[in-house]
């Protein structure tokens, strides 16, 4: 018995009783305590897409769940929601030849900068990052995570302080603070491993430094 291509037979019969559930219902499944198929459908469909590996060798199965991603309500698949914000991305630029703005008015540009932001951080982000310079040539002036650092430590050493969100003395401070918090969390992956030692060092050389003004 071939075991993995039966798990591909059950996979796909999951995936035509979701379709067959929104083409019938018009709404994606939901939890229902009196429907247990109902119920089922739902877990099936939230853990699949989940699973970003899912989405690297189910082409059939993606083909299978598109008849219904766009009928209102259904949870887009994360890979088309990816491929939307990359187009979205593009178009921007060439429209209004710059980068988006996480500190501009329009709501839509904020969420496409903050969209690169978190790609630029992302551990799978690499091959949509080399994508994007190809076709937008302003993100090769971009700053790099290493230019980054150096203007947080540069930041530091000039106001012997650390940058605070809760008080910044300009929007600066405030946009250090914040990247400073959303590195923390990202420098454990190896590709900021380097970048993580660097502020490492420099936060225990800093420790010692403001402790010493205190002797």
């Amino acid at each position: 018995m071939n075991v993995e291509k039966i798990k591909s037979i059950q996979i796909k019969q999951q995936a035509v009783m979701y379709v067959k559930f929104v083409q019938t219902n018009h709404r994606k499944p939901r939890l229902n305590l009196n429907d247990k198929e109902e119920t089922h459908i739902y877990h099936w469909y939230e853990d699949f897409i989940k699973k970003d590996k899912n989405f690297e060798n189910n082409e059939e199965i993606l083909q299978i769940l598109q008849k219904v991603t766009t009928v209102k309500h259904v949870k887009k698949l994360p890979h088309k929601k990816r491929q939307d914000k990359y187009n979205a991305y593009i178009a921007f630029t060439q429209e209004h030849n710059k980068l988006p703005s996480s500190s501009s008015n329009d709501d839509n540009e904020r969420k496409l900068s903050k969209w690169y932001y978190r790609i630029s951080y992302s551990n799978k982000g690499d091959e949509i990052l080399k994508n994007l310079k190809e076709n937008v040539p302003l993100l090769v002036k971009k700053n790099t995570i290493d230019d980054e650092v150096d203007k947080y430590i540069e930041w530091c050493n000039k106001y012997n302080s650390l940058p605070s969100g809760y008080n910044a003395r300009d929007d600066e401070e405030k946009y250090l603070a914040r990247w400073f918090s959303l590195f923390k969390l990202k420098s454990q992956y190896k590709k900021h491993e380097k970048q993580g030692q660097r502020l490492q060092h420099f936060m225990e050389e800093f420790e010692k430094k403001i402790l010493d003004e205190i002797k």
